[in-house]
């Protein structure tokens, strides 16, 4: 069932890194440097140039699903939120980017990757088989701490909505997924995983993007926006 809730972002950005898996001292598993699985990310600099002739940059991550890469908005907004740049220009390994799609009211930015960077970094699409997120299916993510990069895990509640109640919906205007639908977990996001990818404990398969950690007295829970809602944004 789809509730109505309250939002706060979790800010800060890691690097995701995946596939072979150590156990740490502390008994959790931990991702090596040297994972293939680094060329899912990039790191994102944005440029911004404001009226009064400053300049802001700020350092974020994305991941790629085919030839996009993916990224919470908020990677790329002014730290000051009542001010908006004249120009804004996104680089991913000093190429600027193209943006396909974003969305500064439900946290979602989808770039091309350019034919240069394409080759050691585009992934196989793979999304005609994606898991049904049923309540209590196990997913996880990877979290930097202390140095190290370990998988987090949790288990899906349901779906929400990121506001009072679900908005009035037409099909032939907007789709569910561009509005505030989300997943919501049962153990909240560290400051630092925004943006991320979360994936499917069964299948290793990239079910979500990290958007944000909801807090309330009934108990902390993160949220993720379901792939199933950004690949079709993404015109591939």
């Amino acid at each position: 069932m789809c509730r109505g809730l309250a939002i706060v972002l979790s800010g800060v950005f890691i690097v995701v890194l995946l596939g072979q898996r150590t156990t740490t001292s502390a008994g959790a598993l931990s991702v090596p440097e040297d994972s293939e699985s680094t060329r899912l990310t990039h790191p994102i600099t944005t440029v911004m140039t404001f009226a009064d002739g400053t300049a802001e940059v700020k350092h974020g991550q994305g991941f790629v699903v085919g030839n996009r890469l993916f990224t919470v908005y908020h990677n790329l907004a002014p730290r000051i939120n009542n001010t908006s740049p004249t120009k804004r220009e996104i680089y991913v390994a000093g190429t600027l980017m193209k943006p396909v799609y974003t969305d500064s009211a439900h946290d979602i930015a989808i770039f091309e990757i350019p034919d240069a960077l394409c080759k050691p970094h585009c992934t196989a699409l793979a999304t005609s088989h994606l898991p049904a997120l049923n309540p209590d299916r196990q997913v996880y993510w990877i979290q930097k701490a202390g140095g190290e990069r370990l998988v987090m895990e949790g288990r899906v509640q349901h779906y929400a909505w990121l506001s009072e109640a679900p908005p009035a919906f037409d099909a032939d205007v907007e789709t569910t997924c561009q509005r505030n639908l989300i997943v919501e977990v049962d153990t909240p996001f560290r400051p630092g995983t925004s943006g991320s990818p979360i994936f499917d404990a069964t299948t290793d398969t990239i079910v979500g993007m990290i958007q944000g950690s909801l807090i309330r007295a009934g108990g902390d829970t993160g949220y993720f926006k379901p792939m199933t809602c950004l690949l079709p944004l993404a015109q591939l």
